[in-house]
C-alpha cells in the first residue's frame, strides 16, 4: 500500500486499519508491525523519552510565550497612557 494511501484513507473514509508508519504493513492490535517490528517495547521506551523530552520543550515554549504576551500588554498599557 502506498504511503499517500496510508495518510489519506482514514480522511476519505478508508477501513480506519491502521498502517505501519514505516514499511506500511498492517498493523497488529496490539500496535506492533509484523515486519518490520515497529511498536516494539524498544521502540516505546525511546518514543517515551523523546515525548518527555519534547513536552518539556513545549513547556518552555509556552511559558516564554506567556512571557512575552505580558510584555506586549504592559507595553500596550505604557503607549496608550502616553507614558
Amino acid at each position: 500500500m502506498s504511503k499517500l494511501s496510508i495518510i489519506l484513507g482514514p480522511l476519505m473514509g478508508g477501513s480506519g486499519k491502521d498502517y505501519c508508519p514505516d514499511c506500511g504493513c498492517d498493523m497488529q492490535s496490539n500496535g506492533v508491525c509484523p515486519d518490520c517490528g515497529y511498536g516494539e517495547e524498544n521502540g516505546k521506551e525511546e518514543d517515551e523519552k523523546e515525548n518527555g523530552e519534547e513536552s518539556s520543550h513545549m513547556q518552555a515554549m509556552m511559558d516564554l510565550r506567556d512571557d512575552l504576551q505580558r510584555i506586549v500588554e504592559k507595553l500596550g498599557r505604557l503607549i496608550s497612557n502616553g507614558d
